[in-house]
């Protein structure tokens, strides 16, 4: 330890120095709270409107996806008419009509209305022949159904009906001015109707001869009706 002496007269005692290797440390900081995590960036949002193009994995757009989406509505709109009467009334190539019927456009109203619709969605002339084609198969239907519901009615006559149809159909042209001459085609599908009129016949013929259907003049439209409630 080395000693230093004051000079005279300035001091009372001796102050001892303690050497450079044997000073204090620093007194060390009180530990604080750790430092926050740095903030992990969110991922990268879809673009509006190709959300549905996004791959949220490679954070990009799906290119393949979205240039596909693009061909397509290209070429759809390539077979969009430029106006509502650019569409052609035609079924698709591979559509085939069921046996017996037939199938020719015609310019009405509602083919009017359909191909203004078409043209207002930017339906190609694709879509309209598919849509057509599901048209005439629904009616095609029906008219299978209708021819049906006819032989089921025309079995309940027995297998004398077509000798019946043709005694009816006779005496309502004799009889009947000519307007009511579509009774003969409207008859043979309600088999009840049919068996009425052909009792309301009967009776008129049991007393009016000409109202037999063979020969004769016909009868007058208001001698008819009063023919049928004589007693």
């Amino acid at each position: 330890m080395t000693v230093a002496f004051a000079p005279e007269g300035e001091g009372d005692a001796p102050a001892a120095v303690p050497p450079a290797g044997d000073q204090p440390a620093a007194p060390t900081p009180p530990a604080g709270d750790p430092p926050p995590p740095a903030p992990v960036a969110a991922p990268p949002a879809a673009p509006a409107g190709l959300e549905a193009f996004w791959d949220a994995e490679k954070a990009a757009l799906n290119v393949d996806g979205l240039a596909k989406l693009v061909a397509d509505d290209q070429a759809r709109r390539a077979g969009v008419p430029e106006a509502p009467d650019g569409y052609k009334m035609e079924l698709p190539a591979d559509f085939a009509l069921p046996d017996g019927l037939t199938f020719e456009p015609q310019d009405t109203p509602l083919g009017q209305s359909v191909r203004a619709i078409a043209h207002e969605f930017g339906l190609p002339q694709a879509a309209m022949s598919k849509l057509l084609a599901a048209y005439v198969d629904s009616q095609a239907q029906e008219h299978r159904q209708v021819i049906a519901d006819i032989a089921a009615e025309q079995a309940k006559l027995g297998p004398n009906r077509d000798a019946r149809f043709s005694a009816m159909d006779g005496w309502i042209k004799a009889n009947l001015p000519d307007h009511h001459a579509v009774l003969a085609q409207r008859l043979p599908v309600d088999a009840g109707l049919f068996q009425a009129v052909e009792a309301l016949i009967a009776r008129a013929n049991a007393g009016i001869p000409s109202a037999t259907g063979g020969g004769g003049e016909a009868m007058s439209e208001e001698a008819y009706f009063k023919s049928l409630f004589k007693n």
